[in-house]
């Protein structure tokens, strides 16, 4: 989930930096460096809706923010998820599920076994309800100036909690108009995942991850660069390389036809 939660944060907040009108039909040419492997990545938005497109073009992920929900789709399963307010409390619930069953499997181990598996895990299955308080994200200047797709930006190092976990550039508002409708879908992304992250750590007592959708508007301008440590400790970056007004297929911004819902435990 972290790395879906990052690709989101990352891609989606380089599609802030639009020099156009919120209704226009934009699509964004983003490059994805992921340690040694180098992606291309499209991002379109169009009508209130975000889609990302992975690098064979097949779409990944749609956001309504009409509805507020985001759609990840499973092309080889045919098949999608929601996610939003109304169906938080299903995730959870089995998230509920599975730890129940972990302990009724720890309650069945030998004292010896069940006391080691307890002291790998860090004692979380003896600690149901203890939720640990989330880690802040913030961004602190550096005093140096960057660039991406013509626009420039002042580099941040980007920090969780006292941890320096990457980099951003941010781009000036005045260098960006036209990013007021992608603002109001990244905090309302960035809603529902502090809402079913907070709802997650009161089940699983243990540091949940920091939110990377984090309000774009804190370090007074619009990342349009970022550079970010995976949970693997190799360095994510993402860069803004175009942009572009073009007509846009709306059917880019459906479920397909014939894809059915799955369950989050699918």
């Amino acid at each position: 989930m972290q790395n879906l939660l990052y690709a989101l944060a990352g891609t989606a907040a380089l599609a802030l930096a639009l020099p156009q009108a919120a209704e226009a039909e934009i699509i964004l040419e983003l490059e994805e460096r992921d340690g040694d492997e180098i992606y291309p990545v499209q991002m379109l938005i169009a009508s209130g809706k975000l889609a990302a497109l992975d690098e064979e073009g097949d779409v990944e992920m749609i956001f309504d923010r009409a509805t507020a929900t985001i759609y990840t789709l499973d092309h080889d399963a045919r098949s999608f998820t929601r996610l939003n307010r109304e169906n938080i409390s299903e995730l959870v619930g089995q998230v509920d599920s599975a730890m129940a069953e972990m302990r009724r499997q720890l309650e069945a181990l030998p004292p010896e076994q069940r006391e080691m598996a307890e002291r790998m895990m860090g004692g979380m299955m003896g600690n149901a309800g203890a939720a640990t308080e989330r880690p802040a994200r913030s961004m602190r200047p550096t005093g140096t100036r960057g660039e991406a797709a013509g626009i420039r930006c002042d580099w941040h190092d980007v920090f969780v909690g006292d941890e320096q976990v990457g980099t951003a550039c941010v781009a000036a508002p005045d260098a960006v108009p036209g990013g007021e409708e992608l603002i109001a879908m990244m905090t309302a992304m960035s809603e529902i995942y502090d809402e079913l992250l907070d709802r997650i750590a009161d089940s699983v007592p243990m540091a949940m991850p920091a939110n990377p959708i984090m309000p774009m508007t804190e370090a007074g301008g619009l990342p349009i660069r970022s550079t970010e440590m995976t949970e693997d400790d190799t360095e994510m970056q993402i860069t803004l390389l175009a942009v572009r007004e073009e007509a846009v297929d709306p059917s880019l911004f459906e479920i397909p036809a014939g894809y059915r819902e799955a369950s989050f435990d699918d």
